[in-house]
């Protein structure tokens, strides 16, 4: 865009915020004014209490001054609403090529600085990693150098105090030792047969379990086999049954043809 056209339109930005600035101060003198007719009403009516009329001018001084501050304010809202929209419209009519290179060598200049960024956010994380890894190392060489140490205090300390006991404090403590041992023993054997009795019981509740099951199963088989014989009584009455009557129904058609020969053979004679 030329830069007499960029020059125009900040001066007249500049005459709109000069504008509203005087439309303000107008506005301000009105406020004082506003504001000293209502102390010179407050005084009136502290003088005078009972002045009506004097109050409906205050109302109607105050309702003007509402109205005409609701007015200014429109009106202000107004010119800087056209003003905007002045402005956009005479941006949007600039040189779209000047804006697509300004667009261009930004975009540029941003992926510039992200390289830049991710360069120096790498680094960064280099130098913390070492950091990191150099202060373990710093952490457990003094771990392992304050553990040297204690145990060399520990052992100098316990042999010291070792020297300085007499034979029979030296037999007491040997005699401690040999029974701490034989606790740890004792402790140890408890455990296992600790272990051993939890063992017993578990098998113990599982064979019973097992048992129940067993008895259980016996039962149903029991009263399974009870059914399973009466449903076999009852399938033998059937066949029984069936069979008998099978023999009736022979017999009568063995009558039927027996009769049925015997009347043939009268026909024939």
């Amino acid at each position: 865009m030329p830069k007499s056209k960029l020059a125009g339109l900040k001066q007249q930005l500049r005459a709109a915020e000069e504008d509203v600035q005087l439309k303000a101060q107008q506005l301000e003198e009105l406020r004082e004014q506003v504001d000293e007719a209502r102390s010179k009403i407050e005084r009136l009516e502290g003088e005078v209490n009972t002045n009506a009329e004097l109050e409906d001018d205050v109302q109607t001084l105050l309702k003007h001054q509402r109205e005409t501050a609701a007015a200014f304010m429109d009106y202000e809202n107004r010119v800087l609403a056209l003003e905007l929209q002045g402005l956009v419209d005479r941006w949007r009519t600039m040189d779209i090529e000047e804006l697509a290179q300004q667009n261009h060598d930004l975009r540029e200049e941003c992926l510039r600085l992200q390289q830049e960024n991710m360069h120096l956010s790498k680094t960064v994380a280099e130098n913390s990693l070492s950091a990191r890894r150099d202060l373990a190392r710093i952490e457990s060489a003094l771990e392992l150098t304050v553990k040297e140490k204690m145990r060399e205090m520990h052992d100098r300390l316990r042999q010291e105090l070792y020297d300085e006991m007499d034979d029979k404090t030296k037999k007491m403590v040997a005699e401690h030792g040999y029974l701490q041992d034989y606790v740890r023993d004792q402790a140890a054997q408890a455990a296992t047969l600790d272990r051993h009795c939890r063992m017993l019981q578990a098998e113990r509740t599982r064979f019973k379990v097992d048992s129940d099951l067993a008895t259980s199963l016996g039962e149903q088989q029991a009263s399974h086999a009870v059914v399973l014989r009466r449903q076999l009584k009852q399938a033998y009455q059937t066949v029984e049954a069936l069979r008998r009557r099978l023999m009736e129904t022979e017999a009568r058609a063995q009558a039927a043809w027996d009769e049925a020969v015997r009347a043939s053979s009268r026909a024939a004679v």
